[in-house]
């Protein structure tokens, strides 16, 4: 009789708590179960926009550098009888092309990698999201390039690519860990 008070009590406390939370007994797992569908789509929302953010940043460098590449002068050797000395080479592995063309295809082709990544990633995460969240190479894939291009960037390059390619690997770090 007594745990039977007891138990009584116990509910109507739980009663008048969940009356001042505006919470209906009747709802309650309900409404837990629509919490917890929420933080989950908060989650996926927050994994994809950071996604987006580091393709999207890969995307922008490696327009500029193809722009930088046929558009500019950008890239060319400060000194011009180094640029003159490059178109007049060729390379130790063939005579079929010069150091120039050859500095020229390979910008030109490490800004289509970069432009690929972005390519690829963002319409995957705006529309096939399920695709990345259910498979650990998409997932991890673009934290490999992130790293791989950061250690280029580190060794061969200066600071304004390091840092953009940093921040996208952060992206990309940060959304594999939350999926």
């Amino acid at each position: 009789m007594a745990s039977r008070k007891y138990s009584n009590k116990i509910a109507a406390w739980h009663k008048k708590l969940c009356a001042m939370m505006s919470l209906d007994l009747h709802d309650e797992p309900q409404k837990t179960l629509e919490n917890s569908k929420n933080i989950r789509g908060i989650k996926e929302k927050m994994t994809q926009i950071l996604i987006i953010t580091g393709a999207g940043i890969f995307g922008f460098f490696g327009s500029m550098h193809l722009i930088y590449t046929f558009f500019t002068s950008r890239l060319d050797p400060y000194d011009l009888s180094v640029k003159e000395a490059m178109q007049g080479t060729s390379l130790a592995l063939t005579r079929e092309t010069t150091v120039w063309k050859a500095w020229v295809g390979f910008n030109a082709s490490h800004s289509l990698g970069a432009m690929l990544v972005a390519a690829f990633y963002i319409p995957l995460a705006l529309w096939n999201f399920t695709i990345i969240e259910n498979s650990l190479w998409f997932t991890w894939l673009p934290v490999i390039i992130g790293l791989s291009y950061l250690f280029l960037a580190k060794k061969y390059w200066f600071k304004i690519p390091f840092v953009g390619i940093l921040m996208a690997t952060i992206c990309f770090i940060g959304a594999a860990v939350t999926i």
